[in-house]
């Protein structure tokens, strides 16, 4: 299974494995390397598990059973390993595993050159742990007014009109990029879909739908995400509208009447859980 441990400054220890066949569940176990103290000890759908506890050791015993739809074991594997520690926060490892961070407010892309600054702006601590934080975002290469046209000339790009802000700014919040079939979640990055199926991914942890009945202020779902958790993502066009744990808390985001981009829309109300 070859598993990897990886520790954020946070406190947060990222385990992840290679996926076995046939697999719709995991056992995971992570236990001192010496004693029968427990750290550990949950089950998870996917190869991977962000662990909260904060356990100081340089090594843990991994245990992972492999599980099939009926919870028959298919593989088991145990061995200790050694905790790698990060210097970085698992959010900006996964949105883009290539960018130089400064502080935890500056970076810089080394893929593209491009600058970026992020802070948060809004807190709202959420009814059963369904919290919402609102990041605001500076992209030096979103902060292009006009590009070259295909057969000369300029045209202006919808990216720079995103929720109304300074060219190059936005809010950190889930969009679809509907030109290039692109999901983007925050802090997990970006997923190119054809229809409502995701290119090259196998892991079935969220899929794609239309419609729907959820509607927030004069706009209605037109595209929904679904996660295995229960949690679920609702988007008019671009933009999202709502999201609702398994249990119906329910967060709104309500916009402005229809701009000349979609996209431009100004985000004028947020309704949290409470």
């Amino acid at each position: 299974m070859n598993p990897k441990i990886l520790k954020y400054p946070s406190g947060q220890t990222h385990v992840a494995w290679d996926e076995i066949p046939g697999a719709s569940s995991y056992l995971l176990k992570l236990c001192d390397a010496e004693t029968p103290d427990v750290y550990v000890d949950t089950e998870v759908q996917t190869p991977e598990h962000i662990c909260e506890e904060d356990f100081d050791k340089e090594s843990v015993r991994v245990i992972i059973s492999a599980l099939d739809d009926k919870g028959a074991e298919l593989d088991v594997f145990s061995e200790v390993i050694a905790i790698a520690m990060s210097s970085d926060t698992h959010a900006n490892v996964i949105s883009n595993p290539f960018n130089l961070n400064f502080n935890a407010e500056e970076s810089v892309n080394l893929n593209t050159g491009a600058a970026v600054y992020k802070t948060n702006v809004l807190t709202l601590p959420g009814r059963g742990g369904f919290d919402f934080n609102l990041d605001l975002i500076y992209d030096s290469s979103e902060a292009e007014i006009r590009k070259p046209a295909l057969y000369g000339g300029s045209q202006t790009t919808d990216r720079s009109r995103w929720h109304d802000l300074g060219v190059g700014w936005r809010f950190d919040l889930p969009y679809i990029n509907r030109s290039s079939s692109i999901l983007y979640l925050p802090g997990r990055g970006s997923f190119p879909f054809w229809g409502f199926t995701f290119a090259d991914r196998s892991l079935q942890d969220m899929r794609l739908g239309s419609g729907g009945s959820f509607t927030s202020g004069n706009l209605r779902t037109t595209i929904m995400l679904q996660f295995h958790n229960g949690t679920s993502y609702f988007f008019y066009r671009q933009l999202i509208i709502g999201m609702a744990d398994r249990y119906g808390n329910t967060i709104r985001f309500e916009y402005e009447a229809a701009p000349l981009q979609p996209a431009g829309r100004r985000l004028t109300r947020i309704i949290d859980t409470n």
